[in-house]
């Protein structure tokens, strides 16, 4: 697969999971929504807890969002500088950015210095995260380090993948990197765990299907 079709098949792929690439093209109402099934259950579980329980503060299980068209739009610009492509979505009123990097331009160091940039970006993101009650929710972040170098792939992944990932435990910002070799059809995870509701919305296993599904290894 050459780079015109890759790119072309990963940004169709980022569509089809709800990704935006500009905040205007997101409508405010989605932020407040969600598409996925096990999302639409957790929202559901959390607005109905109070009526179950009447002792129990509506107020804090009420899920607030604050999605600011021009305030996203600035953070996905700045990331946008250091990066190939970046998009987003909402997840139970928080956000999920996903940064795309062209891992053969960038090496070694250079893909701190990304990281870092990412990282400062995600934290001004918290700006525009949901609350539970008077709880500031997560931001998820991901860096998918793409090679069409099968060996530049393989050194990434055992030097630098997991010096690529953050975690600011108080903030609840995630940046999680994953390696996409395009030769070999996979996409690897980052080293640890993810957070809790990520494997049911994205997959390294689903994303690969969605890129290479029909494509020939090699």
């Amino acid at each position: 697969m050459n780079r015109e079709d890759f790119y072309a098949q990963l940004t169709h792929a980022l569509v089809d999971l709800d990704f935006r690439f500009s905040a205007a093209d997101f409508p405010q109402a989605l932020a407040s929504q969600d598409t996925d099934g096990l999302a639409r259950a957790i929202r559901l579980g959390v607005t109905l807890l109070p009526r179950l329980a009447p002792d129990l503060s509506s107020f804090m299980f009420k899920l607030n969002s604050f999605f600011d068209p021009p305030g996203v739009q600035r953070e996905l610009d700045s990331i946008r500088q250091c990066v190939d492509m970046v998009c987003f979505k909402y997840l139970l009123s928080q956000p999920i950015i996903i940064a795309v990097v062209d891992g053969d331009r960038v090496r070694n160091e250079e893909a701190l210095a990304v990281t870092d940039r990412v990282d400062a970006t995600l934290l001004k993101f918290r700006k525009y995260t949901g609350t539970l009650g008077f709880t500031r929710l997560s931001v998820t972040g991901f860096t998918l380090w793409v090679f069409f170098d099968s060996a530049a792939a393989q050194s990434f992944k055992c030097d630098w993948q997991a010096k690529c990932k953050r975690f600011h435990m108080w903030q609840q910002t995630w940046l999680l990197p994953w390696t996409v070799d395009v030769t070999q059809r996979e996409v690897v995870k980052h080293p640890g765990a993810l957070p809790v509701i990520i494997p049911q919305i994205l997959s390294t296993k689903s994303l690969a299907a969605r890129l290479f599904s029909g494509q020939a290894a090699g």
